[in-house]
């Protein structure tokens, strides 16, 4: 059974909206899907309309136009109005509550209010409430694994921005906090999911010698190399003749 996950996500232009979605395609890919991706922007980029259509699937994609999404990234209130009545039956709106107060009145849909933009602040990682929320999407959908966008972004951002992937890392891997319970008589009672990184000590690793190892290619093995990989990405689509 073929599995196809469209994505809409929505917004103001600085919001990082583009590079959300690069990042959800761009997984895609390197996971073997096969993947559209969108972008659309009014003229003014920062502090205009922006949005991003993405499609994950494991069939050929008629249309990279997403207007009826499976999951719904709404970062301001204009695109939750939107879109909100267009979502389909058991999908996904994941929105920030921070900048966004409405009620839900759908119960065919899982709908997720998270204050992005100020556990952004609260965390030292301002301008990455984008990630909080893709953080919180993969969470949800399972369409794609945290590790997995994990090592995308390292290819999408710049080496010479080390800090900037580190910090990206941790927006995605904000903690969860639910709070159960908050009253004068039994105090505070919540749950919290976290991210655990392993403690790792490094053995003696000074002074060991890498012996380099020198590769003779041939033209013949250049040409070969290049068939393998048009065989690996060939399809075979039939054509009726009408």
């Amino acid at each position: 059974m073929s599995k196809t996950t469209k994505i809409l996500i929505a917004g103001f232009g600085g919001q990082g909206i583009l590079f959300t979605g690069k990042a959800l395609a761009f997984t895609g890919l390197k996971a073997g899907m096969e993947v559209s991706w969108l972008p659309s922007y009014g003229p003014e980029m920062r502090g205009g309309t922006a949005n991003c259509s993405i499609t994950l699937s494991d069939t050929p994609i008629g249309s990279p136009i997403v207007d009826k999404p499976d999951v719904l990234i709404a970062m301001n209130l204009p695109s939750l109005e939107k879109y909100y009545n267009e979502t389909e039956k058991g999908g996904y709106i994941i929105y920030d509550s921070s900048l966004i107060n409405r009620e839900n009145n759908r119960d065919d849909v899982v709908v997720a209010g998270i204050p992005a933009t100020k556990m952004a602040s609260d965390n030292g990682l301002d301008g990455l409430a984008n990630m909080i929320i893709l953080g919180k999407v993969i969470k949800e959908t399972s369409v794609l694994t945290l590790e997995q966008i994990k090592n995308s972004l390292a290819q999408l951002v710049p080496a010479k921005k080390v800090a900037l992937l580190e910090n990206n890392i941790k927006a995605i891997a904000t903690p969860e906090v639910d709070v159960q319970e908050m009253s004068k008589e039994n105090g505070v009672k919540f749950t919290a999911i976290v991210e655990v990184e392993p403690e790792i000590t490094l053995g003696k690793y000074k002074g060991i010698e890498l012996k380099k190892v020198e590769y003779n290619v041939t033209d013949e093995d250049v040409e070969n190399r290049i068939k393998e990989v048009a065989a690996e990405n060939a399809r075979i689509i039939t054509v009726e003749d009408n």
